[in-house]
């Protein structure tokens, strides 16, 4: 992925990183703020089963107390997931990385991560389509864009949709541009 903005010249790769830089400024003062208030909802659906996974030491672990029944099932625990727990498991990875940080810190740098490979496979896509320097623009436009950073920033799906729609427009990209079905496969 950086290959691309490389391959555009030093200057372009350099400036790709300062879009990361600026991206990553704009969230550095909140990395440390706790789980409460009127968005606590949200951690607690993808990181309440993350801890549990990581006290298991399973990435198929799937309790989630947040949601028990407390007369059948007081545990939370769960047979089977109702998703494919990529939030989860991405969480899993970075606590199972980073053991001694504290668990905001922990949630925030996994999404703060899928938002820089959102960026990079971003400019990826608009490589194809426009200028060089218009691939800068609508990245910074998209770097400091609130609903991205806010996504970024809260255990939401909406940051990997991201990331995955930007890798799916690339790849239908190549496809219609070389007409091989294997362009569709990642």
């Amino acid at each position: 992925i950086f290959g691309t903005a490389y391959a555009h010249g030093i200057r372009y790769l350099l400036a790709m990183l300062g879009v990361i830089v600026i991206f990553t400024a704009i969230k550095v003062p909140y990395l440390h703020v706790p789980f409460t208030g009127e968005h606590s909802m949200k951690y607690n659906t993808y990181v309440e089963p993350a801890v549990y996974m990581v006290q298991k030491d399973s990435m198929l672990w799937n309790q989630k107390k947040y949601v028990s029944d407390p007369v059948h099932n007081p545990e939370g625990i769960f047979p089977k997931f109702e998703h494919l727990p990529l939030m989860e498991w991405g969480l899993f990875l970075t606590y199972r990385l980073f053991p001694a940080s504290g668990i905001e810190l922990k949630t925030r740098i996994f999404t703060h991560l899928i938002g820089v490979l959102t960026l990079l496979c971003a400019y990826r896509f608009f490589s194809g389509y426009f200028p060089k320097s218009f691939n800068l623009l609508f990245t910074g436009l998209v770097a400091i864009n609130p609903v991205f950073s806010f996504s970024t920033y809260v255990t939401v799906l909406d940051s990997i949709v991201f990331l995955f729609m930007f890798i799916s427009l690339r790849q239908i990209g190549v496809y219609l541009e070389r007409k091989r079905i294997r362009s569709l496969l990642w």
